[in-house]
């Protein structure tokens, strides 16, 4: 099986790379097409923690057993901005993130303060992941106070809108990722 992982901006690569390896039968060969260093790194650390060998002289490894799928514990992805970091890159990561969580679906997508941007706006960088997330099962709650503040209640598109005790009461009891 080949796999080409040209022109691939993070995640997509990985993301790709494990679709194909859970579709693969244990023993075929999985040859990689890779232009990028960083891409280059990232798969050579996805394989090496997920134990599989990698040929560097022929970018190719084996399928030599499944992925482990299996969450642990369900996670909360809470969300205090619209970015991550500037504005330069900021953006993109979020994206990135958000997209690279369909395979780890969380339980809940928690908006606050900007990040209920993202729910109110389909031209957001963010606003075509956090629907697919929603669409793929994850509820995402949006603080309606930050609705308020920001001036967007009739323009929530994507979401519930939540409460301060309904989100105190989530990030007590599920493992919290905030990014």
């Amino acid at each position: 099986m080949k796999l080409d992982l040209k022109n691939l901006i993070c995640p997509e690569p990985i993301i790709r790379l494990k679709k194909v390896i859970d579709e693969a039968k244990i023993g075929e060969q999985i040859e990689l097409s890779i232009d990028s260093e960083i891409v280059l790194n990232n798969v050579k650390r996805f394989l090496q923690t997920n134990e599989f060998k990698f040929d560097e002289t022929k970018f190719c490894f084996i399928k030599t057993h499944n992925l482990d799928n299996s969450l642990v514990d369900e996670k909360v992805i809470y969300l205090n901005d619209d970015k991550v970091g500037d504005e330069l890159v900021g953006y993109t990561l979020l994206d990135g993130f958000l997209k690279a969580s369909l395979n780890f679906l969380p339980k809940y997508v928690i908006c606050v303060n900007k990040a209920v941007l993202i729910a109110t706006n389909r031209s957001h960088q963010c606003y075509k992941a956090l629907e697919e997330l929603e669409k793929n099962g994850v509820k995402v709650l949006v603080c309606g106070s930050c609705l308020k503040a920001y001036k967007l209640v009739d323009k929530l598109l994507i979401g519930n809108i939540t409460n301060l005790f309904e989100v105190t009461e989530i990030l007590n009891n599920y493992k919290v990722v905030r990014f």
